[in-house]
């Protein structure tokens, strides 16, 4: 019986931390950064894609910069101008960052 509790309190965990995922579709926000799941996923691309190679699961997890998505990590994985649009063109600011 114990040995029942623990396995389903271990999948209420899980499946709470899935629950705070944004679905392709959805729309995730991040101070003035949006970022379309729909449009990801209507270019083939799956939660799989960046989770959890490119980005931790956790929210606020990773230390995310303008900085270091120059440097190829995180959004810059494959927006370097050969996968998806370069992140460090300024005419696509606009394209991620909302006012």
């Amino acid at each position: 019986m114990l040995f029942r509790i623990l396995i389903v309190s271990m999948a209420l965990v899980v499946f709470s931390s899935i629950v705070s995922a944004v679905p392709p579709g959805d729309v995730m926000k991040f101070g003035n950064v949006t970022i379309d799941g729909k449009l990801h996923a209507d270019r083939g691309m799956d939660c799989n894609n960046c989770h959890s190679g490119i980005f931790e699961m956790k929210k606020g997890a990773s230390k995310m910069t303008m900085e270091a998505i120059y440097q190829g990590k995180f959004c810059g994985a494959c927006h370097n101008g050969k996968m998806a649009f370069d992140s460090k063109g300024m005419s696509n600011c606009s394209k991620c960052h909302k006012m």
